[in-house]
Formats: C-alpha cells, structure tokens, sequence
C-alpha cells in the first residue's frame, strides 16, 4: 500500500471505530474530565489565549456557513418554547430590577450626545414616513376615521365632557371673544406641535373653544386676516 492508500483507509477506519464505539468513549472523556478538572480547565485557558485569532476566524467561517440553520433552529425553539422563555424573562428582570435601572442610568450618562443624535434623526425619519403615508393613503384614512368615530361616539363623547370640564377650571377667558393675539399665540403652539390641553391653559379657554377655532383656522383660514394657514 502506498502511503496515500493508507492515510485514507486509517480515516475509515478510526470513523467506523468511533462510531461503534461512541458512547464509550464519552464516558472515558467524561471522567477523565472529573478526575483533572483543574488541569483541564488550565489547558484550556492556555489554549484559547494563545489561539485567539484562529478561534475566532474558526467561529466566523462556522456562522457563515450554517447561518441559515441556526436561524431556522432558532425559530423553531422559540416558537416551541415562547411562554417558557417569556416567563424565564420577567422573573429575571424582577429579580434584577435594581441593577438593571442603574445599568440603564450609567449608559444614557455614558452615551447621552450618541442617544439624542440617533433621537433626531429617528424623528426626522419617521415624520417623512408619516407624510408620505398620509398623501398615499388620504381616502383610506377619511373612511377609517369616519368608522372609528361611529362605532366609538358615546366613549368619545364622554372623554370631550371630561376634558372640558377639566379645562373649564382654569378658564379665565372663557365665553369672551377671540382677539388677533389669541389666535396668533394659538397658531404659533400648533406649529409647535403642542397639546390642545397646554394651548386652552395658556389662553385661558376651554378645550372645546380651541378645537373649534382650529377647524375654522384649518376650513376658512386666519378669521382676521383671511389668509390660509396650515396647523
């Protein structure tokens, strides 16, 4: 036999024997592990100290080739085992609170400038999506809006009493007539995208007196000059 001829029959070989002969020789490993367990623990440390990069080129290659099995296999798992992971994660998040706010904390500290730069440009993003949504689905939305106010009128109605009666306390204007700098300071908070809740404490009115100039602003525009203005 050649020295290639029997390269390759050692490899068939020591396969065949491995197969029939697996178990046992995990239980060898097994307790040869037990029995030098620190020996073995220092050899490994030295090992991977010393063959950092080669690992971790390993691990790439072995992710690159099989990243579509372990996604599917992720998958599966977590769909087999969704309410056991869930719950597995609340508790440790209950049990861990305390140093989960302080994690929390040192990192906004840490990455304040990273978080309110990624904050912006998220907000600037999702705006140009809101407004593309809209002008594509303007028809859509009217009759979603209409169903919606249909099938919940007596809540709606209910919740605009609240809120007017709420407003209705700090209301020093109330039942008086709108001037020109009422409705400019009005105009200049909606563009602002404030809450019509802030804008009736500012102006001293109740929260129904605003939503109704609003809609007069947005169908007839400024009631004083005239011009349309888009709130």
């Amino acid at each position: 036999m050649t020295p290639e001829e029997r390269k390759e029959y050692n490899k068939e070989y020591y396969k065949e024997y491995y197969q029939r002969n697996k178990e046992h020789i995990k239980q060898q490993n097994r307790q040869y592990q037990k029995e030098h367990e620190e020996e073995y623990k220092a050899y490994q440390k030295q090992y991977k100290e010393q063959n950092k990069e080669k690992l971790l080129e390993q691990r790439k290659r072995y992710n690159e080739k099989n990243k579509e099995k372990r996604n599917a296999y992720a998958r599966e798992y977590y769909q087999k085992n969704k309410e056991k992971e869930l719950s597995r994660i609340k508790k440790y998040r209950e049990v861990n609170k305390d140093y989960f706010k302080e994690y929390n904390k040192k990192y906004k500290e840490i990455n304040k400038e990273r978080i309110n730069e990624y904050n912006k440009k998220y907000k600037e993003i999702n705006k140009e999506q809101s407004k593309e949504y809209r002008d594509n689905h303007k028809e859509y939305l009217k009759e979603y809006q209409k169903e919606w106010a249909k099938n919940n009128r007596r809540h709606l109605l209910d919740e605009q009493k609240y809120r007017n009666d709420e407003s209705r306390l700090s209301a020093h204007n109330h039942r008086q007539l709108w001037t020109r700098e009422d409705v400019d300071i009005l105009i200049e908070l909606k563009k602002r995208n404030v809450k019509d809740k802030d804008i009736a404490n500012r102006l001293g009115r109740t929260l129904d007196a605003v939503c109704r100039m609003e809609y007069k602003i947005r169908q007839n525009g400024h009631p004083f000059t005239g011009i349309p203005v888009d709130i």
